[in-house]
């Protein structure tokens, strides 16, 4: 996995994008100001990390958030206050699915320490194969014991499952088969 510490420019910019925009725009589910906040870091961290201009206000994205070797990617990002672990679990919206991207890169945002690990990615088909499916309402238990109550139909898969990615250069080369 790799480790990004959080840029002052990238925090200012995303709290900014995030008070002048709404991008939960799916009518259910759609994550409170502080799960988007955590999204917008997520990808601007990344975006910053390549070189890539920061987040626009241009509408809908079709849920991709970036290109790259001709492969849609859209990226995944949840808040925690650890670091993740390998059995830990990224989440995905089921209704995130019908969306044309090619793969997901998911990430972890550390609220203490204000790190993004990159904790793997994966291409859709795969996705669909390895993450396991829970319906709204259901109750998952997290690793410490924990509970919570999907508030839609959810997937989950676990770090472990996601093709690596311990170097910028891993995210450069996503979706190469020798990336994988």
């Amino acid at each position: 996995m790799l480790n990004l510490d959080l840029d002052e420019d990238v925090f200012a910019h995303s709290v900014q994008f995030n008070q002048e925009n709404n991008i939960g725009l799916r009518g259910h589910a759609d994550g409170s100001q502080e799960e988007q906040l955590t999204g917008i870091l997520g990808q601007n961290m990344i975006f910053h990390a390549l070189g890539l201009p920061l987040m626009k206000p241009e509408g809908f994205d079709g849920g991709v958030d970036m290109r790259l070797n001709g492969k849609s990617i859209d990226i995944k990002t949840m808040g925690r206050k650890v670091y993740p672990k390998n059995y830990y679990v990224n989440n995905l919206i089921a209704s995130q699915l019908k969306y044309g991207v090619d793969a997901y890169l998911f990430c972890s945002y550390n609220k203490l320490s204000d790190v993004l690990t990159v904790c793997g990615w994966i291409d859709k088909d795969n996705f669909k194969e390895k993450a396991n499916f829970y319906r709204e309402g259901d109750i998952r238990t997290r690793s410490n014991g924990t509970t919570f109550v999907t508030k839609a139909d959810l997937y989950e898969i676990e770090n472990k499952d996601l093709f690596p990615v311990n170097s910028l250069n891993d995210i450069k080369r996503l979706g190469y088969p020798s990336s994988a």
